[in-house]
């Protein structure tokens, strides 16, 4: 992955391993017009191995999560017509379409960090 700088404000939110060992997650909350301007590998997905049955297996986002509004639940899950083969670009492309354009959207890239 490319080194990314990030020159906004940072969240730092406790959080949970999956094998139960305490965590730090680091969030930049990114509106939908800066959405185009973050590098592509921040839309990276995977394959979820959640124990929660209805998200494992399911692919997700590795580093971004998203709401469509104030009302809805933040969710990282990938739109079930993108696959884990679905080239990055092509992934980034339609998010930037689809949320980018929603003045209510809202958007945050994240990383897991250990102390």
């Amino acid at each position: 992955m490319t080194n990314v700088v990030i020159t906004k404000p940072i969240s730092i939110f406790p959080a949970t391993k999956q094998d139960g060992s305490p965590t730090r997650r680091l969030v930049v909350s990114v509106t939908p017009a800066e959405l185009a301007e973050m590098p592509e590998e921040l839309f990276a997905v995977k394959v979820s191995q959640s124990k929660n049955p209805t998200r494992a297996g399911k692919v997700v986002f590795k580093y971004f999560a998203y709401r469509l509004t104030e009302s809805t639940p933040w969710t990282d899950m990938v739109p079930s017509n993108f696959n884990i083969a679905t080239p990055v670009a092509e992934i980034k492309a339609a998010v930037v379409n689809a949320i980018g354009s929603k003045a209510d959207a809202e958007s945050s890239v994240y990383n897991q960090y250990a102390w």
